[in-house]
């Protein structure tokens, strides 16, 4: 009787050991086919940006004696009283929290909500606890609000609870080229959409240089966006930490298809 229940028992552990190991190799699997995806992506918009690129025309040649037509005197228009036009200005929108983000060359398309961080005490120390969302990316709402000046932080899980940055994680791949210049879109709660551009990515190992990737968080001057995940996909050692730079407001109708259903 033992040895059969010792017999199953192995069995169970082989059967286990198995499903581990193709679980482990289809997460595997999923990596490789995001990486290559995102790499041909963002070479295809590499591509369109060298192409939209205008080639350089040569100035027209001056003439060595140019002629200055006659000017033929023209009647001058008689004054004619109009009324006061009234003026009535528009109103400004509110400023208001981001509520979604979209990122076409990642195809990154996700809600947004805002969160909060927490203040704990930890070894006798007071420390901030950084504020997650699940199954969305998070606005912290101590940064700044779209389109104004300011940090804008918006962070997201890489491999958990809906991993809505799992493709801005691969980023930090070093495989994985960097999409310079391509568009990110904020849609707020009023229904504005403002445009900004990649600049940078930085990777920080935050067991050695925690300080390094809390600078990225601190308020700005200039109008800018920081996103924050975790780095690699099957470990949380670094933070990944992508900048861009705000360009304009732009009408939703620029929007990706996608975007907009």
């Amino acid at each position: 009787m033992r040895g059969q229940r010792g017999f199953w028992l192995s069995i169970l552990g082989v059967l286990l050991f198995l499903v581990g190991l193709g679980g482990a190799g289809y997460r595997y699997y999923q990596t490789a086919r995001l990486e290559a995806k995102v790499r041909t992506q963002v070479a295809a918009v590499a591509t369109t940006r060298t192409r939209a690129r205008p080639s350089p025309t040569r100035p027209p040649t001056p003439t060595r004696h140019p002629t200055r037509p006659e000017e033929t005197p023209s009647p001058r228009p008689r004054p004619t009283s109009t009324g006061t036009p009234t003026f009535t200005p528009t109103p400004t929108p509110k400023p208001a929290p981001p509520v979604r983000l979209i990122i076409p060359v990642l195809d990154i398309d996700v809600p947004v909500v805002p969160v909060e961080d927490t203040l704990t005490v930890q070894e006798g120390r007071w420390s901030r606890v950084w504020g997650t969302a699940d199954y969305a990316a998070g606005y912290h709402v101590n940064g700044a609000f779209p389109g104004r000046p300011g940090n804008v932080i918006i962070s997201g899980h890489n491999n958990i609870k809906g991993e809505v940055f799992r493709a801005l994680s691969v980023l930090g791949n070093p495989d994985v080229p960097f999409p310079r210049g391509a568009a990110v879109y904020l849609v707020d709660a009023n229904g504005r959409v403002f445009l900004y551009e990649l600049t940078q990515l930085v990777k920080v190992d935050t067991r050695a240089h925690a300080e390094e990737g809390i600078r990225w968080l601190y308020a700005t001057r200039d109008p800018v966006l920081t996103l924050v995940t975790c780095w690699p996909l099957n470990n949380n050692t670094h933070r990944i930490i992508v900048r861009a730079r705000f360009v304009r407001e732009v009408d939703p109708s620029v929007l990706p298809r996608k975007s907009q259903e």
